[in-house]
């Protein structure tokens, strides 16, 4: 029996390009290599460690995670920024690059 980190790898790159909310992929019945079901926690743990890899991508919407497989289409490090401007009225101009 493959290890949970593996199952969870291998079930997103099977599903990709769908993504997956961390809530959905815990209640799933993953064993460990023992057989024993793997608790939610240690589930979140494998997910995070494949994100830290860049195996998977991770999004975080609503306070909520969610993982895709990482088929090198995008880039996960490019994160925006938040560009402050100030206008001649005074204003202030947001924008995000």
């Amino acid at each position: 029996m493959n290890s949970v980190r593996k199952q969870l790898e291998d079930y997103l790159r099977d599903k990709s390009p769908l993504d997956f909310a961390s809530g959905t992929l815990q209640r799933f019945a993953w064993k460990n290599k023992n057989g024993t079901l793997a608790t939610p926690r240690s589930i979140v743990r494998r997910l995070e460690e494949l994100a830290e890899d860049k195996i998977l991508i991770v999004f975080y919407e609503n306070g909520s995670a969610r993982y895709r497989w990482n088929d090198g289409t995008e880039n996960p490090e490019r994160k925006k920024v938040q560009v402050v401007e100030q206008l001649p009225t005074g204003a202030v101009k947001i924008s995000y690059v």
